[in-house]
């Protein structure tokens, strides 16, 4: 019993560290942007494409390796996904050129799948009474993963751009290592399903199409013809993967399990927050780097900026811990209308007062918490609505739609910058009201989706 004991603990620990790990390495580009176009030649537009890479490798290959993991056994697809992490990592390391690291970006985000295939895991490996607050420490890892903004920061300015992915490489291989030696060998029952590479092929063209759509339409024009064509085709090609998963006999995605109302209502809650989100991370630290002189910017280094965020980082685990044991008393749809709540308050609070770091760091708190409560709920609420063997692809789902309203966030957030702006093109202390009201606003739609848990599902998925 003890070993058993021990060997869960260590499961856990591994995939915490795992999906810390993909954390880490999908952000700590963002600072490091500038020293990347210095470092290949490239303007900084061009150099973005390190972080849009990422973005797109790992929401297109999610549902496809979830689905493989489910059928082809979880342990060897951890190790598959964390292997490509680290090599991915190493390629970045020694790239000596732009093309290179972008390879290198593309097998790191392969390490995304960590999150809805360690869900499995821990269902299979973890103690009833746990699983709820493991599948919730574990989602919350992508926000913890944040840290690595601080972190890149003195990397580069200390060491050089080389050693940003240092961390990524090291702890991807001891994760490695770990899950090879304490994860169990599953056997496969029975005959293994058709693999439905037509709907992967379909769901990808469409989610790539939509997401570089969404990122470069600041930058391009949303009126572009480029971009109204990427944006085009994805209003076309979602539709389209919906027939094709209706009509194949095994799915990429059971639609009967995906249109469920817990599933659809947190997927959609997951869009809004994540637009949320995503965004204040961004745009907090812009703040703080701002010049002095334009009226509302602290002057400070990359470094500081990241800073200023660590303590919602940090308080991410904890909001997830709070949320698991409100959540068995009040249920999943009040805990999750409360981290909402906090977030709305957050950006009201940045909309009216930002004149000091003490505002920032302060909203940045209650965006941990917020953050970190429907981190807790949204992939409890699914876990608790499919079978055992949707489990990964459903959230799977959830995490990209995550993503692409994390996307939609950031997007809208340089759009209405670079409309409020002064005449030297700098973002005006307007444009950021502005924008804090819309993330207000956009957060808010959340409790809509929110409301839309039933009580006795919402009950039900909490364990009450």
């Amino acid at each position: 019993m003890s070993a058993d004991r021990a060997r869960s603990g260590w499961t856990l620990a591994l995939l915490l560290i795992a999906g810390f790990t993909y954390g880490i390495s999908s952000v700590m580009v963002i600072p490091a942007l500038g020293a990347i176009g210095e470092r290949f030649g490239v303007s900084t537009g061009t150099a973005s494409w390190a972080l849009t890479i990422n973005l797109l490798g790992g929401t297109v290959v999610t549902p496809l390796f979830a689905r493989l993991a489910d059928q082809y056994g979880r342990k060897r697809m951890l190790l598959v996904v964390m292997g490509a992490l680290a090599v991915g990592s190493l390629v970045c390391l020694v790239a000596g050129s732009f093309a290179m690291l972008l390879a290198g970006r593309f097998l790191q985000s392969l390490g995304s799948t960590v999150f809805p295939i360690g869900f499995g895991v821990i269902g299979a490996t973890q103690p009833a009474r746990r699983v709820k607050l493991s599948i919730g420490l574990l989602s919350a890892m992508t926000g913890l993963g944040g840290i690595g903004l601080p972190i890149a920061g003195v990397l580069v300015d200390q060491l050089g751009l080389a050693t940003l992915f240092v961390p990524a490489l090291v702890l991807s291989v001891l994760v490695l290592g770990g899950l090879a030696v304490v994860l169990p060998h599953e056997r496969q029952d029975g005959a293994v399903a058709r693999m439905d590479w037509l709907g992967a092929g379909v769901l990808a063209v469409a989610l790539t199409a939509v997401l570089l759509g969404i990122d470069r339409g600041p930058e391009w024009g949303w009126g572009s013809a480029p971009i109204v064509f990427l944006l085009a085709t994805g209003v076309v090609l979602l539709p389209l993967w919906v027939l094709v998963e209706r009509r194949v006999v095994a799915p990429l995605v059971n639609m009967r399990v995906f249109v469920l109302r817990p599933v659809l209502m947190s997927n959609l809650s997951a869009f809004f927050v994540g637009f949320g989100m995503y965004a204040a991370y961004v745009v907090i630290p812009q703040i703080v780097v701002a010049p002095v002189a334009t009226g509302y910017g602290f002057g400070g280094s990359v470094t500081l900026g990241g800073l200023v965020l660590l303590p919602a980082m940090v308080l991410l685990p904890v909001g997830v811990q709070l949320a698991t044991r409100l959540a068995r008393r009040a249920g999943s749809r009040t805990v999750l209308l409360l981290s909402i709540a906090l977030m709305i308050v957050a950006f009201a609070w940045l909309a009216v007062s930002r004149g000091s770091l003490g505002d920032l760091i302060a909203t940045g708190v209650l965006l941990g918490f917020g953050v970190g409560a429907a981190y807790a709920v949204l992939p409890n609420v699914i876990a608790a609505s499919v079978p055992a063997e949707d489990l990964g692809v459903a959230t799977g789902i959830n995490q990209i739609t995550r993503a692409i309203g994390g996307a939609f966030g950031t997007a809208v957030s340089a759009t209405l910058l670079a409309a409020n702006s002064t005449a030297n093109g700098a973002p005006s202390s307007t444009g950021y009201t502005v924008l804090f009201v819309v993330l207000a606003a956009g957060t808010a739609l959340a409790c809509v989706s929110a409301l839309g848990l039933a009580g006795e599902q919402a009950e039900r998925s909490a364990g009450v």
